[in-house]
């Protein structure tokens, strides 16, 4: 299946920073976001409803993951646990999931999200 929702953003120079936030109504949204700036840092923050895989990379500063503490609970099976698994974790560059239960295979639908600098620190904020 094909993303509900596909945002494209870049700059060279400025601060990239921007929010994703579901209705609190809906259900969650498959999601396929890009951040990409040259030089100055970007910050994107996805809320509690966001699941799928995430890739945050910079070339020559610190990328960072990390998960807040708002209430997540998934709308299908309240049962399942909220998950952020990490596959690669080094200074430059994490890649991982996020989601309820285990990490679905490629195959199913699930969001995506990657947030890359050149020379500037990178951050990406999960709420829940």
């Amino acid at each position: 299946m094909r993303p509900n929702f596909i945002a494209d953003m870049r700059t060279f120079y400025g601060t990239l920073s921007t929010t994703l936030v579901h209705d609190p109504s809906s259900l969650p949204a498959s999601i396929k976001l890009h951040a990409e700036n040259g030089i100055g840092p970007s910050n994107v923050i996805l809320d509690e409803k966001f699941q799928g895989v995430f890739q945050v990379i910079t070339k020559q500063a610190a990328a960072v993951v990390s998960q807040g503490d708002a209430p997540s609970i998934n709308p299908w099976n309240p049962e399942l646990q909220r998950n952020l698994v990490t596959a690669v974790n080094t200074t430059d560059r994490k890649d991982g999931w996020i989601g309820w239960g285990n990490s679905p295979g490629y195959l199913e639908q699930t969001g995506e999200v990657i947030v890359d600098s050149s020379l500037a620190d990178v951050t990406l904020f999960f709420r829940g």
